[in-house]
């Protein structure tokens, strides 16, 4: 028989998992640590200013900011105008998620993309987007990072200078509309999978539950290869992990557009990598299951 309390064990830990992440903090403990992230905002060096400020932007992100959120709001815009520019280009990444009507931010992002100098570049081009024609002052300085030799940025500051819309911003993309197009379709994939705990976990435990059905048949006497299932099984748990971090952490909610679309080859490539000798087998023991004479197994 299939191992049922093995599965029922992956599920249990599962939901466990999912409960720890998506339960939420008391009202108290988030005001708590709120003050906590507002006096480094105020008084720590630039390095802790930096963290706090994406701390906050988990933290809101997560579970919300409460009756601290205006509060916050104004910290953020005082570090807006902060002498260090990893502080303020942190600062108004964590504005734009806390307030993203805010426009004060826009300045802080061109300069982000002008200097070339952070990984801010990367949020403010993504943010920049959401603000479209009235970023437009960020074209100039999109237009030159288009001729950028590192080819995973160039399809972010492409569909920036898109949504933005400006003639001259359109002009520039041009070249890049079809390249475009095609990794949003590739993208689509790893992408629902990464964002979602639900999905990236039902794939998990339909490839262990294969894995687990086809390990009794083989000790049963049939002869179906289960070890190629283990390589799906192994990504889409890793699938999991991505769709946990992005709920709580800032590192990977950024859209890189081309690693997302290799990443979603690769998502197809160890799929089939899987399935197919797997499937391959089963027919073939199916076949021979069903032959005239042979005996039911």
């Amino acid at each position: 028989m299939v191992n049922w309390k093995r599965i029922v064990c992956y599920i249990f830990v599962l939901a466990v998992l999912l409960v720890l992440t998506v339960f939420p903090t008391s009202a108290g403990d988030v005001e708590n640590k709120v003050d906590g992230l507002l006096k480094t905002l105020e008084e720590g060096n630039p390095r802790q200013r930096e963290i706090a400020t994406s701390e906050i932007f988990c933290l809101n992100k997560k579970e919300g900011l409460g009756a601290k959120r205006q509060e916050v709001i104004s910290a953020l815009r005082r570090n807006l105008k902060d002498e260090n520019h990893i502080v303020r280009q942190g600062a108004a990444t964590t504005l734009h998620e806390v307030d993203p009507s805010s426009k004060e931010v826009i300045p802080v992002f061109i300069e982000a993309l002008q200097e070339k100098t952070t990984y801010y570049d990367l949020y403010a081009a993504v943010i920049l987007k959401d603000f479209g024609s009235e970023a437009n002052d960020a074209v100039p300085a999109l237009i030159g990072l288009l001729k950028d030799n590192w080819r995973g940025k160039k399809l972010n500051w492409a569909i920036t200078l898109e949504k933005i819309g400006t003639p001259e911003a359109l002009a520039a993309v041009k070249p890049f509309r079809r390249k475009m197009e095609i990794q949003e379709t590739f993208s689509k994939p790893f992408r629902i999978v990464s964002e979602s705990v639900v999905i990236s976990s039902l794939g998990t435990l339909g490839f262990i539950g294969l894995y687990l059905w086809s390990r009794h048949r083989r000790k049963k006497g049939g002869k179906i290869i289960c070890w190629p299932l283990l390589i799906p099984m192994v990504f889409w748990g890793f699938c999991i992990y991505v769709a946990f971090w992005n709920r709580t952490h800032i590192g990977l909610i950024i859209p890189v557009y081309e690693a997302e679309f290799y990443l979603s080859i690769v998502l197809f490539a160890m799929t089939l990598a899987g399935i197919i000798p797997w499937l391959v087998n089963v027919l073939r023991w199916r076949k021979k299951c069903t032959a005239p004479g042979a005996l039911a197994s």
